[in-house]
C-alpha cells in the first residue's frame, strides 16, 4: 500500500528521488500511481514538475491518459503555462488534438503565445 498523501507531496515539491523510492518500495508502475482520482503524471504536469513527468514517462506512463473529467497531462501543463513540461509531453507523443472538457482545443486553452507557438510546431 502506498501513502498517497506522501506521493502527492513528493510530486508537488519536485522530490523525484523520494517519489522513486516510494514507487520502488510499493512495486508500482507509473500508471498505477493514482492520487485523488488522478494519475500521477497529470499531477506532475499540473505542477510543472518536468523531471517527474519525464521519469514517469520513462517508466511507462501513458502521456494521453485522462482523469474522470477528461483532463490529460498536456492540458494540465498548458492550463498552468508550464511550457517546458508541455514540450516534454509533446516530444513523448502527447496528442495535441485532444479537446478540453469544455470542447476547446488545447491550443485555444493555452494562456501564452509561447505555448501556442510550441503547439503549432508539433
Amino acid at each position: 500500500m502506498v501513502d498517497t498523501e506522501k506521493a502527492l507531496w513528493h510530486i508537488k515539491n519536485g522530490e523525484l528521488n523520494d517519489l522513486k523510492d516510494l514507487m520502488i518500495k510499493a512495486a508500482l508502475k507509473a500508471d498505477d500511481l493514482i492520487l485523488k482520482k488522478r494519475p500521477a503524471i497529470i499531477h506532475a504536469a499540473d505542477y510543472g514538475q518536468t523531471e517527474i513527468v519525464a521519469f514517469l514517462i520513462q517508466n511507462g506512463a501513458n502521456v494521453n491518459i485522462a482523469d474522470e473529467y477528461g483532463i490529460c497531462p498536456l492540458l494540465a501543463a498548458v492550463w498552468e503555462d508550464h511550457a517546458e513540461t508541455a514540450e516534454v509531453l509533446l516530444k513523448s507523443g502527447a496528442n495535441k488534438n485532444i479537446k478540453s472538457p469544455d470542447g476547446k482545443s488545447i491550443r485555444d486553452e493555452a494562456p501564452s503565445n509561447k505555448i501556442k507557438t510550441m503547439l503549432d510546431r508539433f
